[in-house]
This record gives C-alpha cells, structure tokens and sequence, in this order.
C-alpha cells in the first residue's frame, strides 16, 4: 500500500500555474478582474500563484505598455513575446514582427481598414504550436502542484503540460460561463449578431469535448455548477465566484446611479436600453438624479446620451470603491450569461442594486440588497424607491454586505478549489 500523507503534508501550500491568454488585471473587463480577485484570494490562503500569459495583450501593439491596476503577487508572471520590468512589459519579439504591429496601428490611426483584434478569438482559438511551447517551458521551470487553464479553449494544453510535469499534474478550468448556453442566449439577436455568428462553434459537444481534459472544472455560479455537473458528471464540478471583501453598509443618500461596464456586446445592449428606455423616466420622477456611465461601454454609447441631462460618461475609472459606495448600482442587462462581476462588486461595496434577471442570473430570487426588474417601468420604479427611500436604501445597503459576505468573501469563494486540487 502506499504511503498515505500526512495531515501536515496534505495542508503544504500549493505553487500554481494560470495558463491565460488575458492578463488577470482589475478595471478592464470583468473577465480579467475575477481571475486578478481568484489570484489574490488563493494568495491570501497562503498558496502561490505563477501566472503564464500566452499572447501579449492586443493594447501592447507590439509597444511597451504598463499593466493597468497591476498587483504582483508572490508567484511569477511570464508574458509571451515580453519580459515584465516592474509592470512594464517591453517587447522581446523579433524586430520583423514589430514592425509589422506598429505598421498595422499606424494604418488603423490613419483610417486604413486592418483586421482588428477579436477579443472572442481569445476564448475560442485553439493554442497555437508557440502556445504550446512556451507552457511547455513554464512547466518545466515553475514545476507546479497543479494548473489552471483560463478558459475551455485552452484545454489542449492539459496534455503538454502533463507531459512536461511527468504526467502527474492535476488541472482545473476556469470557465466563467456555459459557452454553448450563451451562444444559445445571442442566436437571433438582433443587436448581437455577430457575436452570436463567432459563437455557434460552441455546442455543447465542443464544450464537453474541451473539458474532458480538466480533472476539476470550476463553475462561477452556481447555475453553471449545475449544468457542468449534468454534461461531465465524470469530472469534479466546483463553483468558485468572484470574490469579493464586503464593505461596511453604506449611509449615502447621494442621488446617483451607476452602471458599470466593459465594451462587450452585451453591456453596450444594455447601456442603450438603460439609456433610451429607462432613464427618461428616472429623470421624470426625480429632478436630482443623475447618472453615470464607468468602463470602455461609455466610448461605445457616446451618440445615445447626446443630449440627455444629468448623464456622465466616465470611462475607466482607477478605484471603483468610492464610486460603488456613494451610489446606488444598475445592471440592465438584456441577454448574456455567467455570473455579473459588476454585480458582486456592487454588493460588496454595500451598493444597493437594481438588476434584470439576466443580471441575477445562477443567483437566489431573494438576494439581500438587490431589487429584480425585468421591464423598463419596473426598473426605473425600482431605482426611484431607493432615490427617494433613506431608510430602505440604508436597509437595502446592508443586506447587500450580508450577501457579499456569506457568498463571496475570499476564502469562502476559493475553498471548494482549494480542496479539489488537493484531491
């Protein structure tokens, strides 16, 4: 029989390598801030976390570039084609190739047409041979207690980097959402189309088939736990969401609203409804009211708030926290699939929350300090009590906290995976 471990042994720290194609940074897309909030929890257990990103960013150009909201953590960080100096990544690809990339953003500056980058293409390509290589070699020179792979696309590089382990090493999937459930969710949309076209490859066979080659996959809500546990009841389905230290409950009776979100498709649907159906009558039922627009989707709504009193378009904002804290967060969502980062965010930041159902979505009914609304009157009604309610807005603000904290702090969210790489 072997030997069997230790209770000392089986509780060692765990050195972890992230295969990803995104950089885990805060404040660009939800994406890269639940994968950046999973680093730093795993991190705060007292486990290490090695990140490899297998492409540069397509901000990089072929350029050096800060990373925005970077937090170096214990592990090390490796970016193909780049070497990492204290948060600037500065390019070690071959002088052709950078050529070609600064050639291709001084056309698009002078308006020539170029392939643009898909941010999709991250999420569905299959890893290329220098993808392979080069977690090849972060293997091999890391030596990892098991992986993680940001993405179901990425699974061919389960075998290679067994291979490069010895054949031992035990792997996880961050999924982030059901792919073939999403694709279904945008089929016919009229405003997402496209989208929906880049997604049909992902049926639920191809989903199956790409996460077959994970041990453990790791669903972000609990929703997507149940629909993984269904198609791979081989695998060990656990739900890590994003996770998030709850705030003190709020006291602001400030009348701001604000949504917060990347330029995706889904969050810019949303934005425009927000904007032509449902703001109008909040501005009807309460002069003070205004609204502010954070994130890439505000560049991408720029024509619909033209001319609408009472409305900021903010962009990127560097610290969200006393933005969330002082205002009362919407998630109009109209299609789209996962768990809402923005909306976890929220709750933390003992931000009241006025949500869809596609926004609560893989979430219980009666959420502690969110308000459901699937209709524009509904909404706008919703987010007039609390504008108009202190007590049921300070009410509101703590039972958000309470949410967060039974639900999303840290090592509550990190602990089923935790447990499941040890197994």
């Amino acid at each position: 029989m072997p030997d069997q471990p230790t209770p000392r042994e089986a509780a060692k720290p765990l050195r972890l390598l992230l295969l990803t194609r995104t950089l885990p940074v805060h404040g660009v897309s939800g994406a890269r801030s639940y994968v950046a909030a999973v680093i730093e929890a795993l991190e705060a257990e007292g486990h290490t976390v090695d990140v490899a990103a297998l492409n540069a960013d397509a901000d990089a150009s072929g350029s050096a570039f800060r990373l925005p909201s970077f937090r170096p953590g214990r592990g090390a960080v490796r970016v193909r084609g780049f070497r990492l100096l204290r948060g600037l990544l500065v390019p070690t690809a071959a002088p052709t190739d950078l050529v070609l990339r600064r050639g291709q953003r001084l056309l698009r500056k002078a308006g020539i047409p170029v392939a643009a980058f898909d941010p999709l293409d991250n999420w569905l390509r299959p890893p290329s041979a220098s993808e392979h290589r080069f977690a090849r070699q972060a293997v091999r020179d890391l030596q990892p207690d098991a992986l993680l792979l940001n993405g179901a696309a990425l699974a061919p590089l389960a075998t290679t980097a067994r291979a490069a382990s010895g054949g031992s090493l035990r792997v996880a999937t961050l999924t982030h959402d059901v792919l073939h459930e999403r694709a279904a969710s945008l089929a016919g949309s009229a405003t997402l189309g496209e989208q929906s076209a880049r997604l049909s490859a992902c049926t639920e066979a191809w989903e199956r088939a790409h996460l077959l080659a994970s041990d453990c996959i790791v669903a972000i809500q609990w929703q997507d736990a149940a629909t993984f546990a269904r198609l791979l009841p081989e695998r060990t389905t656990v739900v890590t969401p994003m996770p998030a230290i709850a705030q003190p409950p709020s006291a602001s009776s400030e009348p701001l609203l604000l949504f917060v979100g990347s330029a995706v498709a889904t969050n810019v649907e949303a934005a425009r409804w927000l904007l032509a159906e449902v703001w109008p009558r909040i501005a009807a039922g309460n002069a003070s009211a205004s609204l502010r627009i954070v994130g890439d989707v505000s560049g991408a709504v720029a024509d619909d708030a033209a001319g609408l009193a009472r409305v900021t378009l903010a962009g990127r904002t560097a610290d969200l926290l006393p933005l969330l804290r002082s205002s009362i967060s919407l998630v109009p969502l109209r299609s789209g699939s996962g768990l809402k980062i923005k909306l976890v965010e929220a709750l933390a930041a003992g931000s009241p929350v006025v949500s869809t159902s596609v926004g609560l979505q893989g979430l219980p009914d009666d959420l502690a300090g969110t308000s459901r609304a699937d209709d524009a009157a509904t909404f706008a009604d919703a987010a007039l009590r609390l504008l108009g309610d202190a007590p049921y807005r300070i009410e509101a603000s703590r039972g958000a906290v309470e949410s967060a904290r039974l639900r999303f702090s840290p090592a509550v969210a990190v602990r089923p995976l935790i447990e499941a790489l040890r197994a």
